[in-house]
């Protein structure tokens, strides 16, 4: 004998398998694989962002040491964001590059 609403076993989402009822919901599946795939993507972007600002404020740094060193005023400091946009680019390239590739 069954307690609850629900009469028809599998019309509530009940299968049954050795171990006895268990409740599965395909909706509850799609939802946890498009969650995965959401939560993957966004450590991907979150990836890359963190890459571009740790290259970009890598060298505006080490331009802005340099120019304090050896007294160089906005030059070094100049050539550093430079830098730190090349590598930016760079890294840019890399990623869509692998966006290519997965395609």
């Amino acid at each position: 004998m069954r307690i609850g609403i629900c009469q028809a076993p599998l019309a509530c989402g009940y299968q049954y398998n050795q171990g006895g009822p268990s409740l599965k919901n395909s909706d509850d599946e799609r939802f946890s694989d498009q969650f995965g795939r959401s939560v993957r993507a966004l450590s991907d972007y979150l990836g890359m962002g963190l890459q571009i600002a740790v290259s970009f404020a890598l060298f505006v740094f080490l331009g802005y040491w340099a120019d304090g060193r050896f007294g160089t005023s906005p030059f070094l400091l100049f050539v550093g964001v430079i830098a730190g946009l090349a590598g930016m680019v760079l890294v840019l390239l890399k990623v869509a590059g692998q966006a290519n590739r997965k395609k």
